[in-house]
């Protein structure tokens, strides 16, 4: 009988990278978890190498440089390993969908591809942020990438064209594109905010920003989801895992900041990631 997890390729415990990855998802996620409730000395959102957007505001760490270049910086060098892979593939176009490393390779460059775009043309700034910052994300996004495109290669084209193994990675792609498209129309809505010469921040309002603080969040982690359904590796659950708990920590911290410094404009009633719910 066909169950979702019986796709998933297992940890290959004598591999030395997937054990690397392993260890790296697993401490992501801890990290992710505990570095601003403890107030882990570097790691932290509010100063440390995890500061960027308006967290960055007034913050001094060494080196700042402008976030519009900060920001795409944490993408485009994993547009670059995704085209890496994909040249290594050496699959044509029609066939992308049924080769596994082929696939997870245009996974990663789209998704990435897509958030460097925004962050030269669409996202509006008003500041900068630490360059140490920029530098250990950037870090991190490429071992998730790498990662991805490492375990997908495990798969073995003829185990990948199975019954179960097609009707996973569709339900996959399925996942991955309402994440993208969901995710881009609430960075929209974030940049429709500001006009030329504008630097306030404002309420959000449209689509699912009357009822969390961080819409585009939940379709990046639903386009994680989509992901690790596509590429069927078990390791892959610890990239969605840390990236759910990375980015509701941001979330609520989203909320936060939003009551703080939105005072009297910021619906009360909104939560933080998941309408309703959290």
């Amino acid at each position: 009988m066909w169950t979702p997890l019986s796709n998933f390729t297992a940890i290959h415990w004598d591999d030395p990278i997937e054990i690397a990855i392993f260890l790296a998802g697993t401490s992501f996620s801890i990290i992710s978890l505990v570095a601003n409730r403890v107030n882990v000395p570097f790691l932290h959102r509010e100063g440390g190498l995890m500061t960027y957007s308006k967290f960055a505001t007034n913050v001094e760490f060494g080196i700042s440089i402008s976030s519009k270049w900060g920001m795409a910086l944490l993408y485009w060098p994993s547009v670059l390993l995704g085209t890496y892979f994909l040249h290594q593939s050496g699959s044509s176009m029609n066939n992308i969908l049924h080769d596994p490393r082929a696939l997870a390779a245009t996974l990663m460059i789209f998704h990435f591809g897509k958030r460097t775009i925004e962050c030269l043309f669409l996202h509006k700034y008003s500041g900068k942020m630490p360059l140490s910052s920029s530098l250990f994300i950037t870090s991190v996004y490429l071992f998730v990438s790498f990662g991805v495109c490492y375990c997908s290669a495990k798969q073995h084209s003829d185990s990948f064209s199975e019954a179960g193994h097609v009707r996973m990675r569709y339900i996959g792609l399925g996942f991955f594109l309402m994440g993208q498209m969901g995710n881009f129309y609430h960075h929209l809505l974030l940049a429709s905010l500001r006009k030329p010469g504008d630097k306030a921040y404002k309420v959000p309002s449209g689509g699912l920003f009357e009822y969390v603080a961080a819409p585009h969040y939940l379709f990046e982690i639903i386009s994680w989801i989509g992901v690790t359904l596509v590429c069927q590796h078990v390791l892959l659950t610890l990239a969605v895992l840390g990236m759910a708990i990375y980015l509701s920590d941001r979330a609520v911290s989203q909320s936060k900041w939003n009551r703080e410094n939105l005072k009297g404009k910021y619906p009360a009633h909104r939560k933080h990631l998941v309408p309703f719910l959290f």
